[in-house]
């Protein structure tokens, strides 16, 4: 018999992610299908991008960018190359070219596109209300009508995780690696 994925309440997942609130949006970066997304409290000008994160979200599974009533781009678009034609035989969407990098670097405005790491170079992107479902579904959402929805969509793997990088104490798992758990910190 498997054992029983017990999955953190709504309250719980929706407390885990309260601590992006006032944050801005500060990068996302490609690992494969992995989505790293940072925020950090400085203003634009301040920004160092490669330093002075202040929490990370890790996303592994199903997401969109949304604003408004609009789907921007999300999860699948990373196989649509950023014209909509078929890609070559030996397209690699990690080399650049998705129709999923083109649309947040549009967003983001962010035109550099010598890296997977994808800057925002905007004055949007402030985390302004964070909500989660009891299936650790969330979303996060941020000004000019700007929302990041993540679905989990797996009971064997790792869908997500929130964490303040350098504190291991802080990750907050979705979903647990163990049965007996809710919400797993590590």
């Amino acid at each position: 018999m498997t054992p029983k994925l017990i999955l953190p309440s709504a309250a719980e997942t929706t407390k885990a992610l309260q601590v992006l609130c006032g944050l801005r949006l500060l990068k996302i970066h490609c690992a494969g299908l992995l989505r790293i997304i940072h925020f950090s409290a400085k203003a634009p000008n301040e920004f160092d991008y490669d330093g002075e994160v202040d929490w990370a979200v890790h996303v592994d599974c199903a997401w969109r960018l949304d604003q408004h009533t609009k789907i921007l781009t999300g999860s699948d678009d990373w196989f649509v190359t950023e014209d909509k034609t078929p890609p070559p035989e030996d397209w690699d969407a990690e080399q650049g070219g998705s129709f999923q990098e083109a649309v947040l670097r549009s967003v983001l405005a962010d035109p550099d596109t010598s890296g997977r790491t994808i800057r925002n170079r905007t004055e949007s992107f402030i985390v302004e209300a964070v909500e989660a479902d009891d299936w650790a579904a969330c979303m996060i959402g941020m000004s000019d009508g700007f929302a990041l929805r993540i679905f989990t969509d797996a009971s064997a793997r790792e869908s997500w995780r929130i964490f303040k990088p350098g504190d291991l104490s802080s990750h907050f798992v979705i979903p647990p690696q163990s049965s007996s758990q809710t919400g797993r910190k590590v």
